[in-house]
């Protein structure tokens, strides 16, 4: 196959690819309103047993302590969240004011589930899926339920979007995506009940799979390698900002789960330009031997750059030939078959799950780590953006197998330095340095695994390796639960697995400065002969890419 690499359209960075850039930013800057927005969406918030019609939430007051159960524990005074005394209260005493029926009321030896409701401590929170549905108590796995359905449908959606875009195109995909997240988004926000919600948000989720994933493809494709670090860096940092926004506006609306849902799905309008002004994959369009789209892309690329590309365009007809004769679809089971493709699926599949587990162990579980959601949530936000421009200078020096190694390795060490710790502003350090060791991690393996897959199982091997993310994502909500049993429980679980994966990923090889693979040939072969002509002269060039 003619060497795509070397096509000015892709070798250069002209005003065509700076702008295909910004695209790719502002497509970016929307998916962490549906990764990560549930962790506001279902935030838990300090409840007890409603007493009576006209309660309101107090830290302490005699009602309370008269009729809901505490304890001390460390010092500590812990209230009751799902039981309350057996005190016989009547209508009088309902109307009556707390003060002056403490003064009478008496503790019960005798405890009752909360059969009135709870009162929820709204001061930081104004509104959760949690307060306006009562997922406390005996429904308080639903909340967690809902954390993971969101990663249900971003695994699902990975494993289909991944493969929509090697049939039918990086840009249809990217398009369709954004629709239905601007319609689930925006639908979920009038969500009469819990059951409704879990199916908005599973659909936004859903489509919102695809933004990332294709649009990081798309980039990849359309970047000569030189620009790759900026690229991936660029596109982490939108990632960032976004993450960044979605809990600057969290604050701003108070909290309410509605009104956030709403602006997320609003946020998508951003797609109806893209209809436009985003142009396909020409290395897909090759694939797919649509000779003619890829010589428009290309004339208008050098119109906007200001080269003249008749040489490329020769070289279109030329290269669409021998995929036609050569290339096929191929499916997501093209990465089992052969040996070094297997390999590498297999090694990095293992490391997105240790991802997915660390980082959303750590973004969906941030009141775990801090008292106040927003302070925590923007630290673990801000910390990102320090980590985009420092993977950036990162990729540009150094093997991205030797900075995956050591960014997951450190991650989970510095975790558990913080749990052993036991203090609360130490485990709260440790969780920042965390965040930003796993988003060092997060932004390298996007890249390398894009540079390790040939284009025709580029997207199937980017879709099935975020389907591993999403697990982590699906099992680290749960994996909280575990705290109950042992405090550092849910920390060595997320520990772990990082370790392995950051061991195993020495086993692959480096794709600092190569190019990207076209071929499976190019990966299971180590010398592949071309024919190619140059300079109007016939001859053959042996061209060596060496990929283990």
């Amino acid at each position: 196959m003619a060497d795509v690499e070397s096509m000015s359209v892709i070798k250069d960075f002209g005003r065509f690819q700076k702008r295909q850039f910004l695209l790719f930013c502002l497509a970016i800057f929307v998916h962490p309103w549906f990764s990560i927005g549930n962790t506001f969406y279902s935030a838990s918030v300090e409840h007890y047993c409603r007493v009576t019609d006209n309660q309101t939430f107090s830290d302490s007051s005699h009602m309370k302590k008269c009729t809901i159960p505490y304890r001390y524990v460390n010092g500590d005074l812990k209230w009751d969240s799902c039981r309350m005394y057996a005190n016989n209260l009547t209508n009088q005493n309902e109307s009556i004011h707390f003060d002056t029926y403490s003064q009478t009321c008496r503790p019960s030896n005798v405890t009752r589930l909360c059969d009135r409701g709870w009162i929820y401590d709204r001061r930081d929170l104004h509104s959760t899926v949690v307060t306006e549905f009562d997922l406390v108590c005996g429904k308080d796995f639903m909340k967690q339920l809902s954390k993971s359905v969101s990663a249900s449908g971003e695994l699902i959606g990975s494993l289909i979007f991944g493969q929509v875009a090697d049939v039918y195109g990086r840009k249809p995909t990217v398009l369709v995506a954004g629709i239905l997240c601007l319609i689930f988004g925006i639908c979920t926000a009038f969500a009469p009940s819990f059951v409704t919600f879990i199916i908005g948000t599973f659909l936004s989720a859903f489509s919102a799979s695809a933004i990332c994933l294709v649009i990081f493809v798309l980039a990849t494709e359309a970047t000569p390698t030189s620009r790759r670090p900026l690229i991936s860096s660029g596109c982490s940092l939108s990632y960032s900002v976004g993450y960044l926004f979605l809990g600057i506006t969290a604050y701003i609306v108070h909290g309410n789960w509605r009104l956030l849902q709403f602006i997320s799905g609003a946020v998508c309008l951003l797609f109806i330009p893209y209809f436009w002004i985003l142009e396909e994959s020409i290395r897909w369009h090759l694939q797919a031997g649509e000779n003619r789209k890829a010589r428009i892309i290309i004339n208008r690329a050098s119109n906007m750059n200001g080269d003249t590309m008749n040489e490329e365009l020769f070289d279109v007809g030329s290269m669409c030939s021998v995929v036609e004769q050569q290339s096929e679809r191929k499916s997501m089971f093209t990465l089992f078959k052969t040996p070094v493709i297997r390999k590498r699926i297999l090694i990095t599949s293992f490391c997105w799950f240790a991802i997915g587990l660390m980082y959303f162990g750590i973004s969906l579980n941030v009141n775990f780590f801090a008292k106040n959601p927003y302070v925590i949530f923007v630290f673990t936000a801000a910390v990102e953006i320090p980590a985009a421009l420092l993977n950036c200078w990162l990729l540009q020096r150094y093997q991205r197998r030797i900075i995956q190694c050591m960014t997951l390795i450190s991650s989970a060490v510095v975790l558990m330095i913080g749990g052993i710790s036991g203090t609360d502003w130490l485990l709260f350090i440790s969780v920042i340095l965390v965040k930003l060791f796993v988003t060092l991690g997060l932004n390298t393996a996007t890249l390398y695994t894009a540079e390790l897959f040939p284009t025709p199982v580029r997207n199937a091997a980017s879709g099935l390796t975020h389907v591993f993310m999403f697990l982590g994502d699906i099992i680290a909500p749960f994996i909280m639960l575990l705290d109950s049993v042992w405090y550092l429980a849910p920390l060595t679980v997320f520990s772990v697995p990082c370790i392995i994966s950051g061991l195993l990923i020495l086993l692959l090889p480096d794709t600092m400065n190569g190019p990207a693979p076209d071929s499976i040939e190019e990966l299971e072969n180590p010398y592949i002969i071309l024919e190619s002509n140059k300079n109007e002269q016939d001859r053959t060039q042996l061209v060596v890419k060496n990929y283990e």
